[in-house]
């Protein structure tokens, strides 16, 4: 009995040790939401100088650095600059010529990397403009006051023995597309033109009068851009551009089929039927001109400086270093971060 009785007494203490409360175990703290990209507004121009922006995207390389592009495309450089004056745009990549413009008016612009360190241009003229004296009294079409194409067009003129804007009209039109359209109507003699394009309007029967690879001219075409006050502000989102864009040339360099596939469907291109301008434009611009290391030319940038003060004294007072910013790009090349992608 003893036995039951130790038995009965067992039973009762396990009921009444499950009828207690049972203490709380202390909570489990709630997860930490995952921190969202920083959103970085993005104006760029629709050319083929912009394809690493392009590929920076399709590949989600702005993602891998903490980052989401808000990409704008702003045909006009000056609109561009204005804009981001304005902070309507955190990171332009533009044409270097409308920053130093801004920054000789007081604009606080400032250049923190260079995407391409000279003119990818040829001047195309109609199939009856043969030669420079066949340009007197006529018009070429530009995008815009202070853009590239307007410098681009100065240079070639000069190169020809023109008179900007004496012997030769420069007439604002827009973008590539509506240049080439003014041409086609014979509206305008000729335009300043970059692949594929290029290479387009010329197998229609056009002529090519001046190619810019021959000039050797150091000029900062494309820069990337930004205020000093976003600069100093969010220094590691201008760093995660720079990131993303110098892998996406790398990217570039080493697979040629996801550069063309990516250029063909941002320029509208069809891979098939402009397969020799995309091959050409591939080789040209993207393997030519574009470097992994996005460090700006100073001697391009005086260049811009010289052309610049022609028209507008003001701009004669700047040196390249007060235009640019390389704290973010010499940082990267001391940690060996452009070096890195090149040797993948």
């Amino acid at each position: 009995m003893r036995i039951l009785h130790y038995g009965l007494a067992l039973l009762a203490s396990l009921i009444l040790a499950a009828c207690a409360p049972v203490p709380l175990l202390p909570a489990m703290p709630a997860a930490a939401p995952a921190t969202a990209p920083a959103t970085v507004r993005v104006c760029s121009s629709l050319s083929s100088s912009q394809t690493g922006l392009q590929v920076a995207l399709a590949e989600r390389l702005d993602e891998k650095y903490g980052i989401d592009l808000d990409v704008t495309a702003v045909n006009s450089a000056a609109t561009a600059a204005a804009a981001l004056l304005a902070g309507e745009f955190d990171i332009c990549q533009q044409s270097a010529a409308a920053l130093v413009s801004a920054a000789a008016a007081g604009g606080d612009l400032v250049i923190v990397g260079g995407v391409l360190n000279s003119q990818p241009y040829f001047l195309i003229t109609r199939p009856e403009i043969k030669q420079a004296a066949d340009l007197i009294g006529k018009a070429l079409a530009i995008s815009g006051p202070g853009s590239s194409s307007d410098f681009a067009a100065r240079t070639a003129l000069e190169y020809l023995g023109l008179r900007p804007d004496q012997d030769v009209t420069l007439q604002t039109i827009g973008g590539a597309s509506e240049r080439i359209a003014a041409m086609q109507a014979g509206a305008i003699a000729g335009t300043i033109l970059a692949p594929p394009e290029a290479m387009t309007v010329l197998a229609e029967g056009n002529n090519l009068l001046v190619d810019f690879s021959n000039l050797d001219k150091a000029y900062q075409h494309i820069a990337v851009m930004t205020t000093r006050e976003y600069l100093r502000e969010h220094p590691e989102r201008v760093e995660a551009f720079l990131k993303a864009t110098a892998e996406a040339v790398a990217r570039m360099h080493a697979d040629k089929a996801l550069t063309l596939r990516v250029l063909a469907g941002y320029l509208d291109l069809d891979p098939l039927a402009d397969a020799a301008a995309l091959d050409l434009t591939y080789d040209l611009v993207i393997q030519k001109l574009m470097q992994v290391d996005p460090m700006p030319s100073l001697p391009g940038i005086q260049a811009l400086i010289d052309d610049l003060s022609r028209e507008n004294p003001a701009v004669a007072n700047l040196k390249p270093e007060d235009v640019v910013d390389l704290t973010l790009v010499d940082k990267l090349q001391a940690e060996g971060f452009f070096q890195g992608l090149q040797s993948q």
